[in-house]
């Protein structure tokens, strides 16, 4: 089959333009979310459907398009908060809302890393200060909902702060067990209660904090962060594996790097 430049009108080129910039609203939407695998997910799960369906495997293409079919109210379940918040930006009571909400929807992300930037600064300092003091921390990062892990603490919603954190993990302080739940630069919970992780292969003289660092990280995508209170050693897990006696460079490499996916 051959293809003939003049085939292509001004129309298709428009339409390629438009589809190219919806995929990457969408892109830097779910970026950074739980949910940005789970698109990947789906995108690789289409991308096997026209495979098969090329090949003539029919067995497996009905089975496919069985899943398809209720596909979209799948969809809606998992992206609920996501779709609920696309639809609140849409039905801006103004009409100049409506016309930007395009641009609000790019720039809340971009405000989104600009916040966590700053909150790098934020918890690097507070870390370091603690490490000096050999002040025991336990802090965990989160870009994903974690309605379930707060109730476990004190919910603060405060607003980030080198000396809150500080103050949260002085060894008099109401609510120094436990972790601090931070998202973006806003102090969510203290004194949360994490999973512990029962890796058997792990050293004997890693304490219940370091456990627990590892524990959170082992199905989620979060990352934490450990003062040792016995010699102020900085730690950090992420995916299920702990990395102990870093520097504050790369605890604040892995909070930026962390951002970035």
């Amino acid at each position: 089959m051959e293809f003939a430049l003049e085939n292509i009108s001004l129309l298709n080129v428009l339409e390629i333009l438009i589809v190219g910039y919806l995929m990457y609203l969408i892109y830097r939407f779910f970026k950074g979310t739980a949910a940005f695998n789970i698109v990947i997910g789906i995108i690789l799960f289409y991308l096997v459907y026209i495979f098969v369906n090329t090949l003539g495997m029919t067995m497996l293409s009905k089975l496919l398009e069985q899943f398809f079919s209720i596909g979209v109210l799948i969809i809606v379940i998992i992206f609920q908060p996501e779709i609920r918040k696309f639809l609140l930006m849409i039905g801006d009571t103004t009409l100049k809302g409506r016309l930007r909400f395009l641009d609000r929807f790019i720039n809340e992300k971009d405000e989104s890393d600009t916040a966590f930037k700053e909150s790098c600064e934020i918890i690097v300092d507070a870390i370091s200060k603690m490490s000096n003091t050999k002040t025991g921390a336990l802090i965990v990062l989160t870009n994903t909902e974690t309605d379930q892990l707060v109730k476990t603490g004190t919910e603060l919603n405060a607003a980030l702060n080198s000396t809150l954190l500080q103050n949260l993990f002085f060894k008099n302080a109401p609510l120094h067990d436990g972790a601090v739940i931070v998202k973006d630069n806003t102090i969510l919970a203290a004194s949360t209660i994490l999973p512990v992780s029962e890796n058997t292969h792990l050293s004997t003289d890693l304490g219940l904090r370091h456990r627990a660092a590892l524990g959170i990280t082992e199905n989620t995508t979060m990352i934490s962060l450990v003062v040792s209170e016995e010699n102020g050693e900085l730690s950090y897990a992420k995916n299920g594996k702990l990395f102990r006696n870093v520097t504050q460079e790369e605890i604040k490499h892995i909070i930026k790097e962390f951002n970035s996916n």
